[in-house]
């Protein structure tokens, strides 16, 4: 986990009555911060401008550094950022909001992303991923292999079950591969 400098904490703010919009505020203004709780490549791929990343994998003790300020926290879907916000509340951090937008909802052709243009994001890597084990598990059925069809149904359930809990653990494995890595 790669945490940013002090002084890019310094501009790491949100202003909580616009929620659409989420503008750094000026270098003083130290009241809030904007937490983005996914993995460092999710963070790579597209993130908004000032926000701190510091994944849901990581120890709540890491968030103390906050303790004295505002903690808003997005995610891509909000379920990681609920995640985070319950373990802040029952740890007695009172000032923890969820956003109501998350990053899901921000990918809008409107929406200046922050990323590394050229690369694949997480959901194609994903998709490419699910593709070739698909593939290869048709061709072993189709060359008369039993597991190829197993192969098939796991890949089946695990998708099903992935929707019904709203988090991707292939995914997650995916955003830690090593091109996928925030350098720093």
């Amino acid at each position: 986990m790669r945490l940013q400098s002090e002084e890019e904490l310094e501009f790491a703010t949100v202003n909580l009555e616009t929620p659409f919009k989420f503008p750094t505020r000026s270098r003083r203004d130290t009241s809030s911060v904007l937490i983005d709780v996914r993995e460092p490549a999710e963070f790579k791929e597209f993130h908004l401008p000032g926000a701190v990343n510091l994944p849901s994998s990581a120890s709540i003790e890491a968030y103390e550094r906050f303790a004295d300020r505002h903690m808003m926290l997005v995610c891509e879907s909000g379920s990681r950022a609920r995640d985070v916000a319950a373990k802040l509340e029952i740890r007695g951090y009172a000032a923890v909001t969820v956003s109501p937008i998350n990053m899901s909802t921000l990918r809008q052709p409107e929406v200046s992303p922050v990323g590394v243009a050229g690369s694949w994001t997480l959901d194609r890597q994903l998709r490419l991923v699910l593709g070739m084990v698909l593939l290869s598990g048709l061709s072993a059925a189709i060359l008369g292999f039993t597991a190829g069809l197993a192969l098939i149904a796991v890949v089946g359930v695990g998708l099903t079950v992935t929707s019904i809990i709203d988090r991707c653990y292939l995914m997650m494995v995916i955003a830690r591969l090593p091109w996928n890595r925030a350098t720093g």
